[in-house]
């Protein structure tokens, strides 16, 4: 046969060679394979050929879950009032636990220390090192840079009187009073030490007065002047934004965790 332009468009043979029917003595014209072979045997165009006809593309893989027709202008709202709903039911249940009253703002009286018991006094050189603090940044702990604790434990026990009541209150108390290193090799640490214990026991002495913060709603809930009070509650709206905080963050991140995991899934 002769080449491919000796054929002549309206004869037979010319259309047996476009129909691919001849393929002992002609190449088909369907789209060649990969390995060039003149079997006519073809595969299909990639997504990204640009020579790919319309409606040829593959589009059946490598998408995300992600590109889905999702409405996130509905979703993300619906998310927001489910928030706000979860956060306003917590504070509600966690506010109603606790009493109206601040302990910021609880009366005080004075009392009088009854009873002493349980007294311990040490002095506390964190195991021989001191406790030490480079403030100077110069690498090097000096002696005016440590310092060692000397504590004095002890429980007591106080009365006081509200509205013509008697109450009691037993504290477990711990004074502590740092000394520097510098001083303690100037001074002598028994002497310091001894003169620490001496003023301890003079605020502390039986038949002292002290000043006891109660609840006036209930009076038998007392703390006195050596120990810190309790902070003031949290109260509906401290617990509304903590709940506020915690859905809308915790979301967050879950939320990007299943973006990257999907962007690596495609």
């Amino acid at each position: 046969m002769a080449d491919d332009e000796d054929i002549e468009q309206d004869s037979e043979a010319y259309r047996k060679w476009r129909s691919g029917n001849d393929n002992d003595k002609y190449a088909s014209s369907k789209t060649p394979s990969e390995t060039g072979s003149k079997s006519g045997s073809y595969s299909i165009p990639k997504a990204d050929d640009e020579y790919a006809l319309p409606g040829e593309e593959d589009n059946s893989g490598g998408g995300s879950w992600l590109d889905g027709d999702m409405n996130w202008a509905v979703i993300i709202p619906v998310f927001l009032v489910f928030a706000l709903v979860i956060a306003v039911v917590f504070a509600v249940a966690m506010s109603s636990t606790e009493s109206d009253s601040k302990p910021s703002e609880w009366p005080y009286t004075e009392g009088t220390i009854i009873e002493q018991g349980n007294i311990q006094t040490y002095i506390d050189d964190n195991n021989g090192k001191d406790f030490c603090e480079d403030y100077n940044d110069d690498g090097y702990f000096d002696e005016e840079e440590c310092w060692r604790e000397f504590v004095y434990e002890i429980s007591l026990t106080y009365n006081y009187d509200i509205d013509g009541k008697n109450y009691n209150l037993t504290e477990n108390i711990l004074f502590l009073e740092s000394e520097w290193v510098d001083i303690i090799d100037r001074e002598g640490e028994d002497q310091l030490f001894q003169k620490f214990i001496n003023a301890t026991d003079e605020r502390i002495a039986l038949n002292s007065t002290v000043k006891i913060i109660y609840n006036s709603e209930k009076p038998d809930e007392a703390y006195s002047e050596f120990v810190d009070i309790p902070e003031d509650p949290f109260g509906f709206v401290g617990y509304f934004f903590m709940c506020c905080g915690g859905l809308l963050c915790i979301p967050i991140i879950i939320v990007g965790i299943v973006l990257s995991w999907a962007q690596r899934a495609t």
